[in-house]
């Protein structure tokens, strides 16, 4: 935009780590949510199937 090239960017996060923990936790992509109860929500939810969602989700969890 102003002329001037982008700076390379670096990162100290051991990504393999984070990769690891994600497959532990059967994640196998994204976006991907965990929920308190260690229930995996994967892939895209549009906004009212994800309000529907936890709105059960919380009902369950919460005994109400």
């Amino acid at each position: 935009m102003n002329g001037k090239g982008v700076q390379p960017a670096s990162c100290s996060v051991d990504i393999a780590k984070h990769y690891t923990l994600g497959v532990q936790m059967g994640v196998n992509g994204t976006p991907a949510m965990v929920l308190s109860n260690g229930m995996v929500l994967p892939g895209y939810q549009g906004p009212k199937e994800l309000k529907a969602f936890l709105d059960e989700h919380k009902k369950q969890t919460s005994g109400n």
